[in-house]
């Protein structure tokens, strides 16, 4: 889905806002990673969360996210702090919420974090926070230090859209 949308963001776009580089090959090769996201790490991710007990179905799920993760991070470009180099582009906007999401939401259900003091993990950790430095992304997101009082609330509705399954994502949003 969101690699869908990303191209069609990318039709649109005019020639000073590419989101996709002008290599016919680096293209696929960014739509193939925008996709390997969307099946080896985001599925993982949302398994995690679900996973309401310890044991061998969440320990799994993070295993194969952290997997997926690791051959992502691994196949960044070196020079960055991007996905494909200097250039905030496609790879980086499809994955880019779902990675917020994964700290956001497995640090407050699950305790979870990538390691900051881990080598494996800096380049990740490089890619991550520029991303979410990003004007574009920042105006998509609802930050932790602006909730205030009101905000509280907001983390567990989420986890009850996220944990609960569809019949209660339909009961929450008062469709079922």
């Amino acid at each position: 889905m969101g690699a869908v949308l990303i191209y069609c963001l990318a039709i649109f776009y005019t020639q000073d806002k590419i989101i996709f580089s002008n290599n016919p090959i680096k293209i696929n090769e960014e739509k193939f990673w925008m996709e390997y996201a969307s099946n080896n790490i985001i599925p993982y991710f949302y398994r995690y969360l679900k996973a309401d007990k310890p044991g061998k179905l969440r320990y799994d799920a993070m295993t194969q996210m952290l997997t997926g993760i690791n051959n992502f991070t691994k196949n960044m470009a070196i020079e960055g702090p991007f996905f494909s180099g200097k250039k905030f582009g496609a790879v980086d906007i499809a994955f880019a919420p779902f990675a917020y999401r994964i700290n956001l939401l497995l640090g407050y259900y699950r305790n979870f974090n990538l390691s900051d003091n881990s080598d494996d993990w800096f380049r990740y950790k490089q890619w991550y926070e520029a991303v979410i430095a990003q004007p574009s992304f920042i105006k998509s997101i609802f930050e932790q230090k602006d909730w205030g009082n009101e905000g509280v609330l907001i983390l567990p509705i989420l986890g009850i859209y996220f944990l609960c399954g569809d019949s209660c994502r339909w009961h929450c949003s008062g469709i079922g």
